[in-house]
């Protein structure tokens, strides 16, 4: 097989910290908008690159005047222009931010507010009543007595009203305390915490230097221009987001809109008209089943796969007529989305071609918080679909003989906070996933170390290859596989956990006998799936769910809730 020729790495200038990210961005872009939001009447308040900076330079000259440099806030809230000047504002002033999940319950915000040591608590107006009970919780709990910040809101209540006004005030007077502020790149900016798949979460420590070094990391690797819109609508405190959704996009002077809530995704695209989105594969799958379930109910699947077949060919000479041919299903993200970069999961390479027929460039990357957390991501021209893309040029990646990955480079983190063992071996992090690098340098992911089922007859099992298997059923929405318990015989066998496509059965999961007429279904989808397998990773029992499997923020299945959870198996 031939070897696919390497494209010149974007050329992208190093920026030393965020602030020299901000103070670039209102230079170059001065004029251009960098934020947008809905109001709840409907209408787009903008707010411009040179308005990001200067509100910046005003909150943090009022966090630096209130005494809160060198102290760690935490920060709460929903995608809004509040988190985004308080993220930055905190960042750029020499203080620490530890950004919570606004998912989280009252005593997990306790515990993590605890674990950090965080002298305050920032939130955005929508999330008043959690911050304030997150506070009092902790001082009744522990005795420690933390103050909360308001970040306030754009669209209404105004931002930041105890510090903002403040801060502009003190700028007019002539306080240059934040412009004299030195950053030291190499100092811990942030603290993240990992959204804990395996029942723990981990404190992260991350530096401006390890940020920027991943955005120029990112940006030589995917192209983005001034004309480009994004819609933030993963969860904003995760990493995958902060760097593939805000950070990145902002070097290239692109604008984003934010999405508070899944709820109002369907308004965002329609009204932000985006071209370029970061999703989990959850929303790509989701995208896709919507589509295919609308053009099913049309019944038009032959005039929509001739459609598809025509711009896929035309697509090969470098002509896009899915805008004409397509428009309706394009219509369902705004009409002018060129680009889709998926992260946080694995993705079944089969969507992008799908997708790519739609005239949207459907890209996968990887990486880790630990990482910063982009190692690898395919580029807009030189892609592979089954593999996670181009290793980035601030990291390195070595694979071992048990096939870990490991990397090492200026976005890998100094370690994880409060523990005394260096995770770092040399520099070189270990990843927990399993990979391959091929001659071209594409990077792929074959599993996680943690999820390897080993049997009793000494079989290595990748649940995933199963679980891709089983999903593929018509009647099968989620499945998890784990191993099972041993058998008469002194052998184990592997279970899957299942939660049925009540849609595509014509059921309502509330209906009592629901389960009982998905289960002949899809007892003979497993059959089917089985005898695509090779004999050891066949499915010998399941558990039905009816409700869809819990996750973290990023839809990534909590595995450790199901594993060893067997009640109501029945064999297959």
């Amino acid at each position: 097989m031939a070897r696919m020729r390497r494209e010149p790495l974007n050329d992208i200038e190093p920026i030393r910290d965020l602030r020299c990210l901000l103070e670039r961005g209102a230079r170059v872009f001065l004029g251009k908008t960098a934020f947008s939001e809905l109001t709840h009447a409907g209408e787009i308040v903008e707010v411009g690159y040179d308005q990001l900076h200067d509100d910046v330079r005003a909150m943090g000259t009022a966090l630096l005047e209130r005494g809160y440099r060198g102290k760690r806030i935490a920060l709460i809230g929903e995608n809004a222009y509040a988190w985004i000047l308080a993220y930055f504002s905190i960042v750029n002033s020499g203080i620490t931010v530890v950004p919570f999940d606004k998912e989280l319950s009252c005593d997990e915000l306790v515990e993590l507010m605890d674990r950090a040591d965080v002298d305050a608590l920032c939130h955005t107006a929508a999330h008043t009543a959690e911050a304030l009970a997150a506070v009092g919780a902790l001082h009744s709990q522990t005795g420690r007595a933390i103050e909360t910040i308001d970040a306030g809101s754009l669209t209404s209540g105004g931002l930041a009203p105890d510090f903002l006004p403040f801060g502009r005030d003190e700028l007019a007077r002539g306080n240059d305390c934040y412009d004299r502020l030195e950053i030291d790149p190499q100092a811990t900016c942030s603290i993240l915490f990992t959204s804990g798949t395996t029942g723990t979460s981990k404190g992260v420590l991350l530096s401006h230097g390890n940020l920027t070094a991943n955005i120029k990391g990112a940006c030589e690797l995917v192209l983005c221009g001034i004309e480009d819109v994004f819609v933030s609508v993963l969860p904003i405190h995760h990493a995958y987001e902060d760097m593939a959704g805000i950070l990145s996009p902002l070097y290239y002077g692109c604008a984003i809109g934010f999405c508070p809530s899944i709820k109002m995704l369907p308004k965002c695209l329609e009204v932000f008209r985006p071209t370029a989105l970061c999703l989990v594969p959850l929303y790509v799958e989701t995208f896709h089943d919507r589509i295919m379930r609308a053009v099913k109910q049309s019944g038009r699947e032959k005039q929509f796969a001739f459609a598809q077949g025509v711009c896929a060919f035309l697509q090969r000479f470098g002509l896009n007529v899915a805008d004409k041919l397509l428009a309706e299903p394009r219509a369902a993200f705004g009409g002018r989305l060129e680009l889709i970069i998926c992260g946080g999961a694995s993705l079944d390479p089969t969507y992008a071609p799908f997708y790519r027929s739609l005239g949207v460039n459907l890209i996968q990357g990887y990486g880790v918080s630990e990482c910063s957390p982009i190692v690898s991501v395919n580029r807009n021209n030189e892609y592979k679909d089954d593999s996670i893309g181009r290793i980035v040029s601030c990291a390195e990646v070595r694979i071992d003989d048990d096939g870990q990955i490991w990397v090492r480079g200026a976005s890998v983190m100094s370690g994880y906070l409060d523990e005394k063992d260096d995770v770092l071996v040399d520099g070189w992090f270990p990843t927990g996933d399993l990979g391959r690098v091929d001659e071209d340098g594409f990077l792929y992911i074959t599993g996680r170390c943690k999820d390897i089922i080993v049997l009793s007859n000494g079989k290595n099992i990748m649940p995933q290859e199963v679980e891709r298997c089983l999903v593929s059923c018509e009647s099968i929405a989620e499945a998890v596989v784990v191993a099972g318990a041993e058998t008469g015989n002194g052998s184990e066998h592997l279970v899957a956990h299942i939660v049925p496509d009540f849609e595509s059965l014509d059921l309502s999961a509330d209906e009592p006998e629901a389960l009982a007429v998905a289960e002949e279904r899809i007892r003979s989808e497993i059959k089917e799936s089985n005898r695509k397998l090779v004999y050891y990773k066949r499915v010998a029992a399941y558990v039905l769910h009816t409700k869809p499997f819990e996750k973290t923020t990023t839809r990534k299945v909590k595995r450790f809730l199901l594993v060893g959870n067997l009640e109501g198996m029945r064999y297959v």
